[in-house]
């Protein structure tokens, strides 16, 4: 949006014209809004969310052969019949893309770093939808939070990521909680929350 703005102001200083500008609310109302949030409930929301979480998720990845390569990089692809079927599971168990592709990556964190109870940063847009005109409001409004995930192997699929997804459902119920004011709220050492362990 911003760009689009720079490019109207160059396009009409060019052409000599008045630019066409798109009415925004300024990033102040943000802030208001922020404001007014309920800091004691995000507080219990977040130590809820870590109580007992202690240790940071460990990643332990074998170091590449020829370290001068850096790491290999792979797309995967999934085949149209494939996407199919997943999407069709989804409906059926009643979650979204994106929870499968969350317990995806939790799993994959769970194996790698050999613990049952992980977590990981999930970035959020921290467009609240409450407030007028957000989608056309310029400034820095996303944030990056704490996902807290207990994989639990010898729950049912469909019911394990039900559960998944309300919890970053409820998550997002306090997306606009600053990363360091969460920290507080952890029993996490000083900067261990929203940095990477390998």
């Amino acid at each position: 949006q911003l760009v689009g703005e720079v490019l109207e102001r160059y396009r009409a200083a060019v052409t000599g014209t008045a630019p066409t500008l798109v009415e925004r609310r300024p990033f102040r109302a943000l802030l208001a809004w922020l404001a007014r949030q309920d800091g004691a409930a995000a507080e219990a929301y977040w130590r809820e969310a870590l109580d007992g979480f202690h240790t940071p998720s460990r990643i332990v990845v074998p170091r590449p052969a020829d370290p001068d390569r850096g790491a290999p990089e792979q797309d995967l692809v999934l085949p149209a019949t494939l996407y199919a079927r997943l999407q069709a599971w989804s409906r059926q168990a009643q979650v979204t893309p994106s929870t499968i592709v969350t317990a995806a990556w939790a799993n994959l964190i769970r194996a790698y770093a050999g613990t049952d109870d992980v977590l990981f940063g999930v970035t959020v847009a921290g467009r609240p939808a409450e407030l007028d005109g957000y989608d056309r409001m310029i400034g820095p409004f996303i944030n990056t939070l704490p996902l807290r995930v207990r994989v639990e192997a010898g729950a049912p699929l469909d019911t394990w990521m039900r559960g998944l997804q309300r919890d970053h459902a409820r998550m997002r119920e306090y997306e606009y909680s600053r990363l360091v004011d969460i920290q507080r709220c952890s029993e996490l050492p000083a900067g261990k929350i929203g940095r990477a362990h390998v």
